[in-house]
């Protein structure tokens, strides 16, 4: 599974400009590099929850397995993420 993450940017009246930090891009593709490393599962139930907003429930309907196991798999990789990105 590859993931596709679209960013868009609405503006709010004419000439309206946008300024994103250089560090904020930075840690948000270190984010995204990192989440792809992660077993399949945890990759899966992360986007789910976090980047398609699903619920808990959603995710376990949608992973196919029991409520249990959706939280284990968010836990595991949000622990994973936490220490590759701290390291």
């Amino acid at each position: 599974m590859h993931a596709h993450v679209s960013v868009g940017v609405a503006a709010h009246g004419r000439g309206a400009h946008h300024h994103v930090s250089r560090t904020r891009v930075d840690g948000t593709v270190q984010t995204l590099t990192q989440i792809g490393r992660l077993p399949q599962r945890q990759r899966q139930a992360l986007v789910l929850r976090y980047y398609a907003d699903c619920t808990l429930h959603q995710v376990a309907d949608l992973l196919g397995c029991p409520l249990g196991t959706a939280k284990s798999l968010i836990h595991r990789g949000l622990a994973a993420l936490k220490g590759e990105l701290l390291s």
